[in-house]
């Protein structure tokens, strides 16, 4: 079984960005370099932007149980659907691929 989510990373905080709380959660807000204000939210230690990726990332295990992480390139999670299930078809047909060769040795 495949899942598909957007990965998380985090970056330094920007030049004199403004450290605040709302409902309970920290954010960064600071102006660009184009004048535009831009609000994102911190690390649990305020020390870095917590973001998330634009694209979804498909997330299974191959025929040899190794976990793979793969890029979609999909922004929208029903357009990475399709994706998912291919990949999730394709470690279904590895593992019983797999297990035959085993019965067979064995």
């Amino acid at each position: 079984m495949a899942t598909a989510y957007k990965e998380t990373y985090t970056k330094p905080l920007p030049d004199r960005a403004e450290l605040f709380t709302h409902k309970g959660k920290r954010f960064a807000r600071w102006t660009d370099g184009k004048g535009k204000k831009q609000t994102e939210p911190v690390t649990k230690d305020g020390t870095r932007l917590a973001l998330r990726a634009g694209t979804y990332t498909a997330k299974y295990r191959d025929g040899q149980g190794i976990v793979r992480k793969v890029s979609t390139g999909c922004r929208d999670e029903t357009a990475a659907g399709p994706t998912r299930e291919a990949y999730a078809a394709a470690s279904q047909r590895a593992l019983s691929y797999r297990a035959e060769r085993i019965h067979q040795v064995g």
